[in-house]
């Protein structure tokens, strides 16, 4: 009996990792995205949400993403979160470095509404609103003088 209950448990397993990879697929399908990875995750509240954690070719749009995954999956399937991050992390491996993924904050209105809360408690602030915007680093132009140094000639 514990041999038929074990390979239960692989079959969903299996199961589960093919499902994350026909999310997976649908979210690379979108020319906005170069890369991503499904993870199940639990919420503050103690519910399981999926988290796409994205790594956009380009500036993401939540909205877009979203409408365009709504056109291919099923509504059960649609991750609850997307999380921009600038490359896959990885073990030593070579795995998918989950436990990093886990410990990136997710940016909602749940979070948004938390920080308000903590922001309104001081007495010297009257009204406040958090705004969640991209970040855009700007990568300064680098001379080819600074990588080689001094004149070579």
């Amino acid at each position: 009996m514990q041999l038929s209950n074990q390979h239960h448990l692989i079959a969903n397993s299996n199961n589960q990792d093919l499902i994350y990879q026909k999310i997976e697929i649908a979210i690379r399908s979108s020319l906005t995205v170069e890369d991503c990875v499904i993870i199940e995750r639990q919420t503050p509240n103690l519910k399981q949400e999926l988290v796409a954690y994205i790594v956009p070719s380009g500036l993401l749009v939540p909205e877009q993403l979203l409408s365009h995954l709504q056109v291919i999956l099923p509504s059960e399937l649609i991750p609850t979160a997307f999380v921009p991050i600038s490359t896959i992390p990885l073990t030593e491996a070579g795995q998918i470095d989950e436990t990093t993924l886990a410990s990136l904050e997710i940016i909602d209105s749940e979070l948004v509404r938390r920080i308000e809360g903590q922001l309104e408690s001081f007495p010297a602030i009257e009204r406040v609103a958090v705004v969640v915007e991209p970040r855009h680093n700007k990568i300064l132009p680098v001379h080819l003088e600074d990588l080689l140094g001094e004149n070579q000639g």
